[in-house]
């Protein structure tokens, strides 16, 4: 089904407010893009502000999402969230480190080639 482009707007920023997705944040991201599409379907040119009147403002629709889930499910969701986000930081500066490192060591080693090629060659012409 094709959106048209303030339903897109609508559902990003829905996708985008939620910290987390776990199954339940997926479940409720599924339900509401079958909502947003079946009121493009019904309203083709429905605008942004006309969402927020039938549904409710992205930020207030998570807030109320979030305060009816379970604290310790939250927290959980949270702390995963954080640990993939520090792993993959961790990996991306342990792959620059060793990227700066191989570019070091290849400029020293080009610097190192066109040392050793000569650029003039004397020659000495000896009348014996």
């Amino acid at each position: 089904m094709k959106i048209n482009k303030d339903s897109r707007r609508y559902y990003k920023e829905i996708r985008t407010i939620i910290p987390s997705r776990g199954k339940y944040e997926k479940r409720l991201l599924k339900i509401y893009e079958e909502k947003i599409s079946e009121f493009n379907m019904n309203k083709p040119d429905i605008s942004y502000e006309e969402l927020q009147k039938r549904m409710g403002n992205p930020s207030e629709i998570i807030n109320d999402y979030y305060d009816g889930v379970d604290t310790a499910y939250l927290i959980k969701r949270l702390r995963t969230t954080k640990l993939i986000r520090t792993s993959i930081l961790t990996v991306l500066i342990i792959v620059l480190i060793g990227v700066i490192i191989s570019l070091g060591i290849h400029i020293n080693m080009y610097h190192d080639l066109v040392d050793a090629i000569p650029t003039h060659i004397e020659t000495q012409i000896n009348d014996d």
